[in-house]
């Protein structure tokens, strides 16, 4: 979004661009300067429930067993809100019902997707075969992009190395 200020004008032109249905992920898919954006809840951040604007610290107060949980390598809902593994099966959702769909039998195609930080870090953590419980180590920039091919009902990686180096290095700590 500060790009915009900075007048960003994107020279890639896309075939469909997927947006979150959050005000901040439309004006960063609004940058890229197609008309039509399709919105999709799929793509959402994940659901913080009874601890959305929490610091880490108050939510530790608050909910202390759900730390625990956490720190014995488990996943556990937020209260009255999602697990990781329940935005890992919103992006499969995704990718079942709208990419690999949408994109069959097309010859070429490029589709941008604006998402959040936890739905990224569920898709890179599950192509390259991260345990759940270290997702939340990998580390997503802002507007940082990732890009990923399709064939057929299949999806691959095709990550750049000198961006993967920043992304994992949470991981080996």
């Amino acid at each position: 979004i500060l790009l915009k200020k900075m007048r960003f004008k994107s020279k890639e032109k896309y075939g469909s661009i997927y947006s979150s249905p959050l005000k901040r992920s439309i004006s960063t898919a609004k940058l890229y300067g197609q008309k039509k954006i399709i919105i999709n809840k799929y793509l959402n951040e994940i659901n913080y429930g009874d601890a959305e604007g929490m610091t880490f610290g108050q939510y530790s107060k608050k909910f202390p067993e759900k730390v625990r949980i956490w720190k014995k390598g488990k996943d556990t809902k937020f209260p009255a809100g999602e697990s990781t593994e329940d935005v890992k099966k919103r992006v499969f959702k995704f990718i079942n019902n709208e990419i690999c769909t949408k994109t069959r039998g097309r010859k070429f195609s490029r589709t941008l997707v604006v998402t959040h930080n936890v739905f990224l870090r569920c898709l890179i953590g599950f192509f390259l075969k991260i345990d759940l419980k270290d997702y939340f180590k990998i580390n997503i920039n802002h507007l940082q992009k990732f890009e990923f091919l399709t064939r057929g009902k299949r999806i691959y990686p095709n990550l750049r190395r000198n961006n993967m180096k920043e992304t994992l290095m949470n991981l080996y700590d």
